[in-house]
């Protein structure tokens, strides 16, 4: 799993500000990842239409390791 920034740029003062995170789930790629991210980013963190186009992905900013599973109890 990975974890990257989501940032924000303002066109009118010309300034990037991270607005949050996203995880990356998936431990292979399947298709365009990356797009399937961006708009789950964009659809999260965009609020007004012009928005969207404002909102992209930054670096990848931590590898995450699975935790185990739980072993099940018997009933």
């Amino acid at each position: 799993m990975m974890e990257r920034e989501v940032l924000h740029k303002d066109y009118r003062s010309g300034t990037i500000a991270a607005i949050g995170r996203i995880i990356e789930r998936r431990r292979q790629e399947r298709g365009s990842n990356f797009l399937d991210l961006l708009r789950k980013a964009r659809l999260h963190y965009g609020g007004a239409p012009y928005d969207m186009g404002a909102i992209f992905l930054g670096r990848i900013t931590a590898r995450l390791a699975r935790s185990p599973r739980p072993p099940l109890r018997a009933v």
